[in-house]
């Protein structure tokens, strides 16, 4: 006897990818290239910066420049009060406020020991774009390229009608650009501006603290330069 088997009665399991499915994948792709590639701009962006905002690589270099900057006006600062007798803040070092009562200009003179003659020179903040709002930048300026010899008023103020960036001739170096409004202070008979061992029996005159805080960019961190001039403790 022969049993006939219907090639109906055996039933195949068919596996395989619905449309669907395939259409989840490729979305799933997608999204997973597109946030790679929004990360990869982030990136950039960091990197080499916007056209409103330098980026890591610029700000570096800006950085650096504005650090040397700095340390050059140190050295010219620190200048103020040499040779002179008895030389006094306010008169052989002093300072401008702008109109929020910031320091935005300092003036000093000091005396060429070897000649006798007395020079002087300033420094001063411009502000440039946005002028006494929050996202205000400006540059920063130094009179030091020659100093101002001999001296031509007295005091030497930095700024307004007949002051020292107002005289005829002068040569005016940039320390910085487009950097927003520097916080600068100071403060004289400083307590940590001394020579030597101070004893409070007979105390040390002490000098003038200067704290400069500037930043590259409305967004960049503050850096902060500090220094003392000993020639000035009246």
């Amino acid at each position: 006897m022969h049993t006939h088997r219907s090639p109906h009665g055996t039933h195949a399991t068919q596996r395989g990818v619905t449309i669907i499915s395939t259409m989840v994948g490729l979305t799933l792709g997608l999204l997973s290239v597109l946030a790679m590639f929004t990360l990869y701009l982030t990136q950039v962006r960091q990197i080499e910066g916007t056209s409103t905002e330098p980026g890591v690589r610029s700000r570096s270099a800006l950085d650096g420049q504005l650090s040397l900057g700095l340390l050059a006006l140190q050295l010219d600062l620190q200048q103020a009060g040499f040779g002179l007798t008895a030389p006094e803040w306010g008169t052989d070092l002093l300072s401008t406020t702008n109109a929020g009562g910031q320091i935005h200009a300092i003036g000093w003179r000091w005396r060429d020991m070897a000649s006798g003659v007395v020079s002087c020179s300033g420094m001063r903040y411009v502000a440039t774009a946005n002028a006494g709002l929050a996202n205000e930048t400006g540059r920063l300026e130094v009179l030091n390229n020659p100093p101002l010899t001999p001296c031509p008023i007295d005091p030497p103020t930095p700024t307004g009608a007949g002051g020292l960036f107002a005289q005829a001739g002068v040569v005016i170096e940039r320390v910085a650009e487009d950097i927003p409004l520097p916080t600068i202070t100071l403060t004289p008979q400083a307590p940590t501006c001394y020579l030597g061992t101070d004893d409070p029996a007979t105390p040390l005159p002490k000098g003038v603290l200067v704290q400069f805080q500037a930043r590259v960019s409305l967004a960049g961190l503050p850096l902060t330069h500090g220094f003392c001039i000993y020639n000035i403790t009246e």
